[in-house]
């Protein structure tokens, strides 16, 4: 049997769901991280990760859960994770860029002065978070949907 493969109408709702409820953890890690002075450990954005897959794989399942005679088709299933990982990003980039350039200027020189290269700015830093979510939701976005796909 072909299915057609057509875009579900709901993934916008789950990607801003799901994206803006990823990206209160982001802010909250963050903070944390600098009220425990690790602002100077640029490595630790690596564990943004983790947050991104929680929210892709909790908008995959509720997206699933949500409609049972929904396909899951890959194209559905990977656009709603990119959207998670793409919310997420334009609101925690957004939040740094701001957090560094008016709220706490500061912490930004101090991850600044922690970089490998110089010459690093906010907007730099905010550039940088939005890419690193975009290709890490692929990523997640790939490898969530090899257990939220419908198998014919």
């Amino acid at each position: 049997m072909h299915h057609e493969l057509l875009l579900d109408s709901a993934i916008p709702t789950y990607a801003l769901r799901f994206g803006a409820l990823t990206s209160v953890f982001l802010i909250a890690y963050f903070l944390l991280a600098g009220w425990l002075d690790f602002q100077h450990i640029p490595s630790l954005r690596y564990f943004n990760i983790f947050f991104l897959m929680g929210g892709v794989f909790l908008a995959l399942r509720q997206f699933h859960r949500d409609d049972q005679t929904r396909h899951t088709n890959y194209l559905n299933g990977f656009l709603t994770g990119m959207g998670v990982a793409f919310v997420s990003g334009v609101i925690f980039s957004a939040f740094v860029y701001t957090f560094f350039s008016w709220i706490a200027p500061e912490m930004g020189m101090a991850v600044q002065a922690a970089m490998p290269f110089k010459g690093i700015t906010p907007a730099l830093m905010s550039l940088i978070i939005l890419l690193e979510a975009v290709l890490s939701g692929v990523m997640v976005s790939f490898a969530a949907m090899q257990f939220y796909k419908n198998v014919e």
